[in-house]
């Protein structure tokens, strides 16, 4: 087994890994920690053979933690939150990966896998985990639903988002140069895009948000022309009145 196969399995793998756990708890991941965390697993992975005391489940766990830092936080519990959403990726990753091994001819002997996993197994693998984020997208979005509030969808730079969402009737938010509405909506991770000073006042002051520009903004199955506006915190995500279109307002929808 050449030990450059070993890392770029493993590189891959945990890529895969973290795109999922990334879905799971709707974040979007960097791609630069994504590729340099992915490379450092399938270093270690590879250390693995020469240093045994790596392979402990401790160290296991110690290195997990580590991976986790590569998802996007912005506090300890969503630190931890990303770090749970990692371990149920890897779990999940490593059930399929057993379970194509076994189906394909692998033994096990003593609690481990035998076989070396066919080109074919891995190609299986890669393929149902990257349709996994956009499956754990969707159940998020119903689970949503499921608790009364609206589902917005928010698609930007290739990245789908779910939120919470409901229609503020005192919000009149709207882009001073285009006019366009604008919805505010806790999306801490894409804060480096929203660069479209939005200015507000409330009763606690005034002051500005930054938006920006999405490829696509959904509210339930309604295409919205509006701009999204990132707030300092963690809120149900504020829908102005204007932003529906008329013909649902009229046609008396629960959006109004």
């Amino acid at each position: 087994m050449y030990i450059e196969l070993v890392v770029l399995d493993n590189a891959v793998m945990d890529a895969l890994i973290l795109r999922l756990a990334a879905a799971m708890g709707g974040k979007r991941p960097r791609h630069w920690k994504t590729v340099l965390f992915s490379l450092l697993g399938g270093g270690y992975a590879a250390c693995g053979f020469f240093w045994p005391e790596l392979t402990t489940p401790l160290m296991k766990l110690i290195t997990g933690l580590l991976m986790a830092l590569a998802l996007p936080f912005d506090s300890f519990k969503s630190y931890l939150h990303g770090a749970i959403c990692l371990f149920l990726s890897a779990f999940l990753a490593g059930g399929l990966t057993l379970c194509a091994a076994l189906c394909l001819g692998g033994t096990m002997s003593s609690g481990a896998l035998i076989a070396p996993l066919s080109l074919r197994t891995a190609l299986l693998i890669a393929l149902a985990l990257s349709f996994a984020p956009n499956l754990v997208r969707r159940m998020r979005g119903r689970r949503i639903q499921a608790q009364g509030a609206l589902a917005l969808t928010v698609k930007v730079q290739g990245h789908t988002y779910m939120l919470p969402a409901m229609v503020d009737s005192g919000s009149a938010l709207r882009e001073p140069l285009s006019g366009k509405p604008v919805i505010a909506a806790y999306l801490p991770e894409l804060s480096e895009i929203a660069h479209i000073p939005v200015p507000y006042a409330t009763v606690d002051g005034s002051g500005f948000l930054y938006a920006f520009q999405a490829e696509e903004v959904r509210l339930m199955d309604t295409e919205l022309d509006a701009l999204v506006a990132l707030t300092p915190r963690s809120v149900t995500a504020l829908v102005p009145p204007d932003a529906i279109p008329e013909q649902l307002i009229a046609g008396g929808e629960k959006y109004a």
